[in-house]
């Protein structure tokens, strides 16, 4: 989310522009947060936390972008997510929510599911990590010609 960005003659920005991001795995937002830091951003807030847990106090934003997460959560944190964009959207603020849309997203969809199938005896992190890479390069692997087009369909995705 991005609090309101106002230039100035030059166009240059505002230092009072504020931008918070989240996500709920920690490791990234800590990685996130040393690459802000070294860089010296200043007006950057990052957070693990869960959408569903998102503080009220958060203010307005200009912007609002769900980017990669409206189609691959459950229903009530979808539902979650536009009630965020409804509390926090300034009133002539811009909200951008992707949304993986069929046919389009079919491909994506089917390794998807495949994945999670595949996955599904697994819990532990680390192993669930190595055998998804795994199995994409088994998929990937597969010869790619006139009889088969899935690899060139998978590198693309």
């Amino acid at each position: 989310m991005r609090r309101r960005l106002e230039s100035d003659s030059d166009g240059v920005l505002a230092s009072g522009s504020r931008f918070v991001g989240f996500d709920l795995a920690e490791t990234p937002i800590l990685r996130s947060r040393e690459a802000a830091k070294e860089i010296g951003l200043q007006n950057l807030e990052l957070q693990a936390a869960d959408i569903m847990q998102v503080a009220a106090e958060l203010g307005e934003f200009d912007y609002i972008v769900a980017h990669g997460v409206y189609s691959w959560v459950p229903e009530p944190v979808r539902d979650e997510v536009l009630a965020i964009v409804h509390r926090h959207l300034a009133p002539q603020g811009v909200a951008y929510v992707s949304y993986n849309a069929l046919p389009g997203c079919h491909i994506r969809q089917m390794l998807r599911d495949m994945m999670l199938y595949h996955l599904r005896d697994l819990t532990e992190p680390a192993s669930r990590l190595e055998e998804a890479v795994r199995f994409l390069h088994l998929l990937l692997d597969a010869p790619d010609n006139k009889d088969n087009s899935a690899p060139a369909l998978l590198k693309d995705e």
